[in-house]
């Protein structure tokens, strides 16, 4: 990765006004494995073209 790219600066928006910057980027960082996990199942596992919903079908459909 070129050095610029590594150390340019990022913006981190929030309509949390009440918390201080630390509190929103704990939030953010756990959060985001989770948002990168559902992409990953969506695009991959193929999550988002099940159409089951009933927990008996969905193990039957992936197992």
């Amino acid at each position: 990765m070129p050095l610029f790219l590594a150390y340019a600066p990022r913006f981190l928006l929030t309509d949390a006004l009440h918390w201080d910057s630390a509190r929103s980027f704990a939030t953010w960082s756990y959060r985001w494995p989770i948002e990168t996990f559902h992409e990953f199942a969506k695009q991959v596992v193929g999550f988002e073209l099940a159409q089951l919903r009933q927990e008996e079908a969905v193990k039957r459909h992936f197992c």
